[in-house]
């Protein structure tokens, strides 16, 4: 909704979210609207909005061009400022992929990676995700990765989302 635009557009102008999503331009609050009603009138797409909770905005994702064999992953932003102490990353993932095949019952997941986006990288691999050659976006060497659903195993991922929601409990209860 246009009430997350600031936060979406102060997210996409991060250095290295610009740098790591090749975005040649800054965004504004009226580019991110015209993007965002554009957006809206597509039927296989889903972008939404992460936050902590305290409903503080600390990311964006999404899974787009959902169709019966296949969706695509992607514009994952995670806020620095939250990175390090919640597992939004993770657990906005977990969520992006559950969605793609408990819901939409999509054979398999592709995402594109900068070649030196070394965090995201592993982040796939962790996530079981497979290399699967290159592709130019916008002149830059992105990595190919697909994700089967047969490679999909969220379980060891949960104990580590619930592992950091613990530590970040324990966290706020020493800041009080």
């Amino acid at each position: 909704s246009s009430e997350h635009d600031p936060d979406v557009v102060r997210l996409r102008n991060l250095e290295e979210v610009r740098y790591f999503m090749n975005l040649p331009d800054a965004s504004s609050v009226s580019t991110q609207a015209e993007w965002r009603e554009g957006y809206e009138r597509r039927s296989n797409d889903i972008m939404w909005i992460v936050k902590d909770k305290l409903g503080n905005v600390c990311g964006t994702n999404r899974i787009y061009d959902i169709c019966k064999d296949f969706c695509e992953k992607g514009s994952l932003i995670t806020d620095p400022l939250f990175a390090r102490t919640l597992p939004a990353t993770l657990e906005s993932e977990c969520i992006a992929i559950g969605t793609a095949f408990e819901d939409f019952n999509v054979g398999e997941i592709k995402t594109h990676v900068r070649s030196d986006n070394f965090k995201m990288k592993s982040l796939n691999s962790r996530l079981g995700f497979i290399e699967d050659g290159k592709i130019d976006v916008r002149g830059q060497e992105y990595f190919r990765y697909v994700l089967p659903r047969k490679y999909w195993n969220p379980e060891p991922l949960k104990k580590v989302i619930g592992h950091w929601a613990k530590r970040a409990e324990i966290d706020r209860s020493r800041a009080t």
